[in-house]
């Protein structure tokens, strides 16, 4: 953990509070929460539509998603800033482990992370986040569902989903239930979702890269 002072970037902070969100501690739970590297790409890339995150762009990227490959809309920004957060001590990494045995990069805020949010973020740059990351019905935290549709035609879709919609059932397990309203969506599980790691674990520490 560094306690160096670092000049962030509005984007850079507006990106570790999303991740602190959805990490920080909970009081009396005991419990260690965890966000999953494809899930920040996922609120980066919304941020960007919502002009949240003004000096990010997106831009088609490969991924492999269950053994397929496929382009995914992007921001290499925002990986760029998880590495460099990660290098300075702001956030810790683990890796985790999908239902299908595919291995993902999570990651939470440390102290010294949740310090800087505090001395330097804005109260404009959290309130347009939580435009991104909370639903506008209940206020709380929103999961993600990646569904295909087939109807005009066949495309990745991605939805934010809420428990006050979903009787809570994605907050339990990566089983979706999309609220879109098109009837013909296969639901894809557990690879962008939020994933809620709720279980004690150990950080990966090792060189400070990505």
């Amino acid at each position: 953990m560094s306690n160096q002072e670092h000049d962030y970037p509005g984007d850079t902070l507006r990106l570790l509070y999303a991740i602190d969100e959805y990490t920080k501690p909970q009081e009396g739970d005991g419990c260690q929460r965890w966000l999953k590297e494809q899930a920040i790409t996922v609120i980066a890339t919304l941020g960007v539509k919502g002009a949240v995150f003004r000096n990010y762009d997106v831009a088609p990227s490969l991924i492999t998603l269950r053994g397929v490959k496929m382009f995914a809309m992007m921001s290499q920004e925002a990986l760029a800033d998880i590495a460099r957060l990660y290098h300075d001590g702001m956030i810790e990494k683990s890796r985790v482990s999908t239902s299908y045995y595919a291995t993902l990069r999570a990651y939470r805020t440390t102290p010294a992370g949740r310090e800087t949010l505090q001395k330097n973020l804005s109260r404009g740059s959290r309130q347009g986040v939580d435009r991104v990351i909370r639903c506008a019905k209940c206020g709380g935290l929103v999961d993600f569902a990646l569904s295909i549709e087939q109807k005009p035609k066949k495309r990745l879709v991605m939805n934010r989903v809420c428990g006050c919609s979903t009787d809570g059932k994605h907050v339990a397990s990566d089983v979706w239930r999309p609220t879109c309203e098109a009837p013909e969506i296969s639901p894809v599980e557990d690879f962008f979702s939020i994933g809620f790691l709720e279980y004690k674990t150990e950080p990966f520490w090792g060189e400070r890269a990505i």
